[in-house]
């Protein structure tokens, strides 16, 4: 359960075919937000999208080698970057894999910082650090 007022909020949830990532969508959704779901599995993820009221499918997702996800790019990149908090799915993907990718992406560096540290700073209110 997640007891943050999301309510009108546009959450992207990656891995949400199944399992983790679907119970994190769902209650996104009851927490107010607006989930848009993003899999490897397309057929899972248009599936959980159905099951989800509201939830839109980000992109269609496939196996990424040579394929840069330009939607997110671009999201990210402009309006988005105050909308965004990175996660890994791991034990499924390790965080040193999850940032690389990341770092693949070629985002600008201020849009990435924000994605990987500020956001989350500022979303669940925490102390800036020196370090």
């Amino acid at each position: 359960m997640i007891d943050t007022d999301f309510t009108g909020k546009v959450v992207l949830v990656t891995g949400a075919a199944q399992g983790i990532g679907a119970a994190i969508a769902q209650a996104f959704k009851e927490a107010g937000a607006i989930p848009w779901l993003a899999d490897i599995d397309q057929q899972g993820v248009e599936a959980a999208a159905r099951t989800i009221d509201g939830a839109t499918l980000f992109a269609k997702n496939s196996d990424r080698r040579g394929r840069e996800p330009q939607p997110f790019v671009q999201f990210v990149n402009t309006w988005g970057q105050d909308k965004v908090l990175f996660g890994t799915d791991w034990p499924v993907i390790d965080p040193e894999r999850a940032i690389a990718e990341i770092e693949e992406l070629g985002l600008r560096p201020e849009p990435a910082r924000k994605l990987l540290r500020d956001n989350a700073l500022r979303l669940f209110r925490l102390p800036e650090s020196n370090s």
